[in-house]
């Protein structure tokens, strides 16, 4: 069995959740909070977007290649929007579709992981770095302070198909230049989870030619996410509150099952 467990225990003692099972997992962004920027003919989304109601859609270049899920009304007095910069200008025709579900479970998703106990601690990260995954049964819990790489700096997760790794981060992340987020030894970027913890604030993703690797939650309330930069690339997923994409692709990787999360 290749299942990574990710249990903790509520009130009502442990109750497991499968994120394999979980309908999130389909997801390529989901915008939960306030906007939903998309600029730069580099930016775009290969997969399933969602957006919470409420949100503010701004976009001007860039495109989604999958379905376009909107909880309609959206703030700024759009209830209903026929067209939207699809991929290749392809327009994509917006799906009416109750998020509550979806914002419910990516909140269990992050509330789950801020409570896990860390097997590693690391502080402010700024400079090249790997983390080697450690744990027996492939559950990898790392808690950093901040991450914060320029020029060429590399952070790698060196682990195997077997390791799930998640990591909270206390305060921000940003990676830009032409640094990169990768793995090594065989570790998939599906089994990466990256949680801003409540107290953080901003997921900056600014290189140039960049590769991300993994899920990232920016759930909590000011959380947000900016994928600047040019010509990156990222494997994986974002979950947040606000997100602007000014030059970064998003190739959604759906979860690598299974991990369980309760």
């Amino acid at each position: 069995d290749d299942r990574a467990d990710i249990g903790i225990a509520d009130n009502d003692g442990p109750v497991v959740w499968d994120v394999c099972e979980s309908p999130i997992q389909s997801y390529a962004l989901v915008a939960l909070g306030n906007l939903f920027r998309m600029a730069n003919g580099d930016s775009g989304v290969n997969g399933t977007v969602g957006v919470e109601a409420g949100v503010v859609l701004d976009f001007s270049s860039g495109g989604i290649s999958g379905p376009f899920h909107v909880d309609f009304p959206l703030t700024g007095g759009l209830g209903s929007v026929d067209t939207l910069p699809g991929a290749g200008g392809v327009p994509v025709t917006p799906i009416d579709v109750d998020m509550t579900l979806i914002a419910n479970e990516i909140a269990r998703l992050a509330n789950g992981a801020t409570q896990l106990a860390p097997t590693q601690t690391f502080g402010v990260i700024n400079n090249p770095t790997t983390i080697n995954a450690t744990e027996p049964d492939g559950q990898n819990v790392i808690l950093v302070q901040s991450i914060n790489l320029s020029g060429g700096d590399v952070l790698t997760l060196s682990g195997t198909a077997d390791d799930f790794f998640v990591i909270n981060v206390e305060e921000d992340i940003r990676i830009g230049a032409t640094s990169q987020f990768v793995t090594s030894g065989g570790l998939l970027p599906s089994r990466i989870f990256v949680n801003m913890l409540p107290g953080a604030t901003e997921l900056r993703l600014s290189g140039q030619g960049t590769t991300y690797n993994g899920t990232f939650l920016a759930a909590y309330p000011g959380n947000f996410v900016t994928g600047s930069g040019g010509n990156s690339v990222l494997n994986g997923a974002i979950f947040a509150n606000d997100v602007s994409l000014t030059g970064t692709l998003i190739n959604h990787t759906s979860f690598g099952c299974g991990a369980d999360v309760s």
